[in-house]
């Protein structure tokens, strides 16, 4: 395996003046959960490119520098937001108190002793990934979770090195995740990247190719 090598370590800082405005969140925004995908792009250097000082890091820093110009309203200033609920909000849209109320307290009803112990021998199934709700095992073959990037401009990163030969997913935590991602030329292509055990995946791609083969032989008809 080849070996990581720090070829610089530095402070890339906005290279124009930053906007002063800020890009509104709505509360949905700002509840959500966050979340990160980390991913691998690979670049080529091509014939007239001078492989020396292809992926130097002032390419890298320049690029970052114009990036962090263009999305610094949206996470370039730390600000505090809330979200508020006041109760004349809810009944505003005409519903009486009391029917909120028979809402909240219907829900807290199920909350009861056997709700609770079942959850807890749920929770300490080695299936359910040590308090992981169940994510993992629900991904398990045969499951399938599929995830759609084919609208993404996910080879539109340029960090001055061009397009991206591959762009991919750093890691894939369950077994059962399937990507559509669309191909680096721009011409159609779409790669399909499955998380799946070796057994399984020949069974797999059989499937998926004779439907695939089946379908095609269709829309030509």
């Amino acid at each position: 395996m080849a070996a990581v090598e720090i070829v610089d370590s530095s402070m890339v800082t906005p290279g124009e003046a930053t906007p002063g405005h800020a890009i509104w969140l709505s509360n949905l925004d700002l509840l959500v959960a966050r979340s990160h995908t980390p991913p691998v792009y690979v670049y080529r250097p091509t014939a007239s490119d001078d492989p020396a000082s292809f992926f130097s890091p002032d390419v890298l820093k320049a690029a970052l520098s114009k990036a962090l110009v263009l999305f610094y309203p949206l996470a370039g200033r730390l600000a505090q937001d809330s979200a508020v609920a006041k109760v004349d909000d809810i009944i505003a849209t005409g519903g009486p108190l009391d029917t909120v109320a028979e809402k909240v307290s219907g829900a807290t009803a199920r909350l009861d002793d056997d709700y609770v112990r079942s959850l807890l021998d749920y929770l300490e199934q080695p299936a359910s990934g040590g308090g992981g709700g169940g994510r993992a095992h629900t991904f398990r073959c045969p499951n399938l979770g599929l995830t759609s990037w084919v609208r993404l401009p996910i080879h539109d990163a340029d960090f001055g090195w061009g397009r991206p030969a591959f762009m991919g997913r750093a890691c894939l935590q369950f077994s059962g995740l399937v990507y559509l991602v669309p191909g680096p030329d721009g011409d159609g292509r779409l790669d399909v990247v499955v998380a799946m055990e070796p057994e399984s995946l020949a069974k797999f791609k059989k499937v998926f190719y004779d439907e695939l083969s089946s379908s095609v032989g269709t829309l030509r008809a």
